[in-house]
């Protein structure tokens, strides 16, 4: 199958960052140093997993410090002196924390940031050290700026064994939000070790929330967490033995956060089996953090020589014997048409390497980005005294969904309000709308109740070409984004991080109409809000149309209403126009199965109750009406 081969520089993931939202032009200089390799350096091979534990190329526990990238300004972390002082001390790892975290970081600029990075990789493979890059943020930002960084950083090192990607330190986002973000880096880096979480606290919901996250190879990922504030490790031993993880933050003794950091270097030992002597016992490697020089890391390992769990220091001088193997990987399973693929390989024992599809020869270790024109299977041959040994990597390409574009739109969305107290955002097709009507866009004024609430709008939008468009919501409790008929985002539930959390998916659309519909609720409070983005900017309201069709839930009756106190019903759609009224309704036992909890104006859809006979009784100010109708 032929496929486009395209230029290996930060390939854009959306039409948005096609047009340049990533500056491409810094970041094709960027991506030239990061594939510099550093002169004399031992460089590491990949981390691997080993008993649900992180490990090095030599299989020794990950152990390391932490250090920062905050402003432009002089800083250790791109300093070969400092990487090799801390290998000499024991270390064989370190995290750079990439700090975006407000009010403490100024410079929020990532192509900044970018060549700082490239410093401190380059310093870390001199001093044979793994470097883990850390979006380092504490719940300041939307998902547009990760987004953003990670679309940058993550094609960058993607070839640089040495080098661990965590996505988020602390980061409060719903499965969903980590599902795509595993999938935006995987897709820039099939082979790349991605840590996961780096949860602020081992609470009880540490062991079951990975499993939540959809796709994940762990093979090549782990669960990040930090024990501030516990007490109690059994969460961590119970994650250990059910997921890979590392602890990407810990202060060495239990119960200490950095700021009370003094506490144990200048001597407190009153608990003996701190932290890092736990996670040598239990075999899961750790980063420290708040350690960051010489002197605040030396009582850490004097005590660990004192309390006899020291580890012996990796050796930095010569690499593993590698046995003959083939490691072959496609950035993605399934990809829109249109979209790029990113197969990477390492074949270190080769003699020569291979693949089909019209690439052919390759180094033994590389990457290579395309564009396949339809699902394609692409297999490696490495060639050697082990093999000849294959691999197949495939994608399924899906076509771009196909404009509808139906006649007879006129500006503007339909609405339906629910009363509905669900902790998730259920199927709203089975439930009677308490009242309905049009609006110019996604706006909670128009709803019926503030608290216990449900809301659905739809409609159709306009795409101006053929390509990827990315749709983000931000809600408050729960929202889902559905673009025909495909769910794009799924923020559902407040109980799982819905609260305020914005959730991003992508679609594959053709130029033209599409049908929109959102899903909102609101439970328990009177302060909701959400808002539908399409690449990154709220859809404007000119882009917004609605059917006028009679189905449409403005039925014809209410512009033949002419006396403003009547009442009308006419299939299934009541009528109160412009003056407000309570409503209830019952049916032929006089169970009541429908009240509207605020008064409604202008028309109610009740069709949803469903086949059979109902009584309605309307009230409002100097008129009360009881009207029997059915739905057939």
């Amino acid at each position: 199958m032929r496929c486009r081969l395209i230029p290996e520089k930060g390939i854009p993931r959306t039409a948005a960052l096609r047009a340049g939202e990533c500056l491409q032009g810094i970041l094709a200089l960027v991506l030239a140093l990061g594939c510099l390799q550093a002169a004399n350096a031992y460089t590491r091979g990949r981390v691997k997993i080993m008993n649900y534990t992180v490990v090095s190329d030599q299989g020794t526990l990950l152990r390391g410090i932490t250090t920062d990238i905050y402003n432009t300004g002089s800083t250790q972390a791109w300093n070969v002196a400092y990487w090799k002082q801390a290998s000499d001390s024991g270390f064989n790892s370190m995290r750079l924390s990439v700090e975006f975290a407000q009010p403490w970081q100024t410079d929020l600029n990532i192509p900044n940031k970018l060549p700082l990075i490239t410093q401190a990789v380059n310093a870390a493979e001199q001093a044979g050290m793994y470097v883990g890059i850390d979006y380092h943020d504490i719940g300041c930002h939307t998902a547009k700026h990760p987004f953003d960084f990670w679309n940058a950083v993550s094609p960058m090192f993607r070839d640089r064994t040495h080098v661990i990607y965590e996505i988020n330190n602390e980061g409060n986002w719903p499965p969903e939000n980590w599902t795509r973000f595993y999938k935006l880096i995987r897709h820039h880096a099939p082979l790349t070790h991605i840590i996961i979480f780096s949860s602020p606290v081992a609470n009880g919901s540490l062991t079951g929330y990975p499993g939540q996250v959809r796709g994940v190879d762990w093979t090549r990922a782990s669960a990040g967490y930090h024990p501030y504030s516990t007490s109690n490790p059994v969460n961590i031993i119970n994650l250990h033995a059910k997921y890979p993880c590392i602890t990407t933050e810990l202060t060495p003794y239990p119960g200490l956060h950095d700021w009370n950091i003094m506490q144990y270097l200048n001597g407190n030992t009153a608990d003996s089996l701190g932290w890092v002597k736990f996670h040598e016992q239990q075999q899961i490697s750790w980063w420290l953090w708040g350690v960051g020089s010489a002197s605040a890391w030396k009582p850490v390992l004097t005590y660990a020589r004192r309390d006899g769990y020291m580890w012996q220091k990796d050796n930095f001088t010569t690499g593993p014997a590698v046995p003959f193997s083939a490691t072959f990987a496609a950035g993605d399973d399934t990809i829109w048409a249109g979209d790029t693929l990113c197969l990477a390989w390492e074949c270190p024992q080769a003699t020569g390497v291979s693949i089909d599809n019209g690439i052919g020869a390759v180094s033994n270790a590389g990457s290579k980005t395309l564009v396949p024109a339809a699902t394609t299977t692409y297999t490696l041959t490495a060639q050697g005294s082990g093999g000849p040994v294959t691999r197949q990597a495939a994608v399924v390409v899906r076509p771009l969904l196909p404009a509808s574009n139906p006649a007879g739109l006129v500006p503007g969305l339909t609405y339906k309000c629910y009363q509905n107290s669900m902790g998730s955002v259920p199927d709203f097709t089975s439930y009677a709308p308490v009242s309905t009507g049009t609006c110019a866009n996604f706006d909670l004024s128009v709803a019926c109740r503030t608290t216990n609430l449900g809301m659905r709008y739809e409609g159709y939008f306009s795409v101006p070409k053929d390509t990827l468009y990315t749709f983000a919501d931000s809600a408050m409790y729960g929202c889902k984004i559905y673009v025909d008929n495909v769910l794009a985002c799924n923020n559902a539930s407040w109980g799982i991080g819905g609260g305020g959390a914005t959730v991003i998916g992508t679609v594959g659309l053709k130029a033209g109409m599409h049908a929109i519909r959102v899903d909102y609720i609101l439970v328990n409070s009177s302060s909701g809000w959400f808002s539908v983005d399409m690449n990154w900017k709220p859809i404007p309201t000119s882009n917004l149309f609605r059917s006028t069709q009679p189905s449409d839930i403005e039925h014809p009756i209410v512009s033949a209403m002419s006396d403003r106190g009547a009442f009308m019903m006419r299939e299934g759609i009541l009528a109160v126009g412009n003056n407000p009224a309570d409503v209830k309704v019952f049916d032929t036992r006089g169970k009541q199965v429908l009240v509207s909890d605020r008064p409604v104006m202008g028309t109610a859809d009740l069709r949803s109750l469903g086949s059979g006979c109902y009584t309605v009784r309307l009230e409002r100010p100097g008129c009360r009406r009881i009207m029997i109708f059915a739905i057939p």
